[in-house]
């Protein structure tokens, strides 16, 4: 997929627990049948990292460019893509990603983990460099290795918020590492900031925005944001009507009250 310049159309969008357990040894369960049963892929969808907000929101009948865009990049992921979601705030990237999740989970096959990778993950880009360097404390449970292990084994990887990352050597290497990986082992990777596409690529660095062109593409989300102000106004408009219907209720009940006096 080549760089995309989404259009400026306003789509309509739809009104983590730690994930030791799905990286642990046992995980995923064994089914009766090839894929993965209804019960352990909610499991790994409550688990998954994405909140609780995207996990409510999700949309079964996406509309506009935002929607057009949802189904480009479904008919893509599971071939070991590289997306860039870049754009202003609010336009729904994270969303975007939380639908591709729960897509690659219908997918998602436990007899060929080793092959396709443990289930998708999603993250903060903070995330990453916190758990790492919790592994360089003395009492720490969890060897560095295991800790970055967890970042490249799950199938799909949605890594948030680059834009808050601290840009030291130590995470340019640290996540050029865990891309590299991830792009030799075929394993979907999406990447989410609030920036420019030239601030974009600048901040995951010449290596990652290469692979990033052969192996799926940036999508730059142009249209507006979902975050405006029409349902404050709605709430605030009925919450004033409310209290106009209270005060004339309060007035209405002080003349009967003086009519019966």
């Amino acid at each position: 997929m080549q760089e995309t310049t989404a259009e400026t159309e306003s789509p309509t969008i739809g009104n983590a627990k730690s994930i030791a357990n799905i990286l642990s040894p046992t995980w995923p369960p064994r089914c009766s049948n090839n894929y993965i049963g209804a019960t352990d892929r909610k499991m790994a969808w409550r688990t998954c990292g994405i909140g609780k907000r995207h996990r409510k929101n999700m949309v079964e009948s996406p509309t506009g460019e935002w929607g057009r865009t949802l189904d480009r990049l479904t008919g893509i992921v599971g071939n070991g893509v590289m997306i860039g979601l870049c754009g202003n705030r609010g336009t729904g990237k994270t969303q975007l990603a939380a639908h591709l999740i729960r897509e690659r989970l219908r997918r998602y096959d436990p007899d060929i983990v080793r092959g396709s990778g443990a289930p998708p993950r999603y993250c903060r880009a903070m995330e990453i460099f916190l758990d790492v360097r919790a592994c360089f404390k003395t009492a720490a449970s969890v060897s560095e290795r295991d800790a970055i292990r967890g970042y490249i084994s799950p199938c799909m990887l949605v890594i948030d918020e680059m834009q808050e990352r601290g840009e030291t050597a130590f995470e340019d290497r640290l996540l050029t590492y865990i891309i590299e990986v991830r792009y030799a082992e075929m394993r979907d990777t999406i990447i989410i900031s609030n920036q420019t596409p030239a601030e974009f690529s600048k901040q995951i660095g010449v290596s990652a925005a290469s692979r990033m062109r052969e192996a799926g593409g940036m999508v730059e989300c142009k249209w507006e944001s979902f975050r405006n102000n029409k349902p404050v106004q709605a709430y605030e408009q009925t919450a004033i009507e409310r209290r106009m219907e209270l005060k004339n209720e309060n007035v209405a009940g002080q003349t009967s009250a003086a009519r019966k006096g």
